[in-house]
């Protein structure tokens, strides 16, 4: 979930057609599904976006990142492996809509478009631009989603009265993307979001579209204050401070720093190293 109260708000976009949908022709690797991860940021999220990207490829054998931003070009460096796409004029969350003008930014409204946009992709992990994988999780990717939407861990934050289902993180969530487009529940979720106002945007219609659904996964793939502690995290949630001034995942900040700090020839070199798997930088 995007807690950072920063992100820049919705203009108004200009009348234009929404974003052609990205084919994904990759042949599946020795017959297993490909190892998809999607994120989203606004402009000043362009920095983050990097780093987790950067601990993504270091520690999992993620095939392809597709990131949704504002421009037509990333201006950081990225290798060949990450797809940007443009999504500033999109069409699916008008500026007069029930959560376009608050303190979120469309982006995190974009959450729910993703099957829509990736209309080839089964399957995909979405990770928010404030996580950083600390431990390999290429096995995160083959979870047994039993006939859920999505699976997740868990949101404390969020009180419930006890007799109320689970309400679940949104900040890392294995979606089953052919499911939820077979059953609609993408339609239900962004006219959900351009008619009723919602805290939680994203989060909150995941709960409320998916109740029953949602598989639960342990706390290690999405540690943070909301979601709860573990000695061996896979994935630091960083929500609601910024990682690199630490506030509440004051410990935790180091993970963030060590990512940065990595150049892309080391990333390469560690993807290598641990799963035989190239990366393809820039020249």
């Amino acid at each position: 979930m995007m807690l950072h109260r920063h992100m820049s708000e919705m203009s108004k976009p200009e009348e234009k057609p929404a974003p052609e949908p990205v084919r994904t022709t990759r042949r599946k690797r020795r017959g297993k599904p490909e190892k998809i991860a999607v994120s989203v940021g606004t402009r000043n999220l362009y920095g983050d976006l990097q780093v987790m990207c950067k601990s993504l490829f270091m520690r999992s054998d993620v095939d392809q990142v597709y990131l949704f931003i504002e421009d037509d070009e990333f201006p950081l460096e990225m290798p060949e492996e990450v797809t940007t796409i443009n999504v500033r004029n999109q069409t699916f969350f008008p500026p007069n809509g029930a959560n376009s003008n608050t303190h979120w930014s469309y982006m995190a409204l974009m959450k729910t478009a993703l099957t829509k946009l990736l209309p080839d992709v089964s399957k995909a992990l979405m990770l928010d631009y404030d996580t950083i994988i600390v431990d390999d999780i290429s096995a995160l990717w083959n979870t047994d989603l039993e006939g859920c939407y999505w699976a997740g861990v868990p949101d404390k934050g969020v009180h419930r009265r006890p007799e109320e289902p689970k309400y679940f993180n949104a900040g890392v969530v294995l979606m089953d993307y052919d499911l939820i487009r077979d059953n609609g529940i993408d339609d239900m979720m962004i006219e959900d979001l351009n008619k009723v106002h919602s805290p939680y945007i994203d989060q909150d219609v995941l709960n409320k579209f998916c109740t029953g659904r949602v598989k639960e996964i342990p706390v290690r793939y999405n540690e943070s204050c909301v979601t709860g502690r573990t000695e061996d995290p896979a994935i630091v949630h960083y929500v609601g401070v910024h990682k690199a001034r630490g506030g509440i995942n004051e410990e935790r900040r180091h993970f963030y720093e060590e990512a940065k700090a990595t150049p892309w020839e080391e990333v390469a070199k560690v993807r290598m190293g641990r799963y035989g798997k190239n990366l393809t930088l820039p020249q």
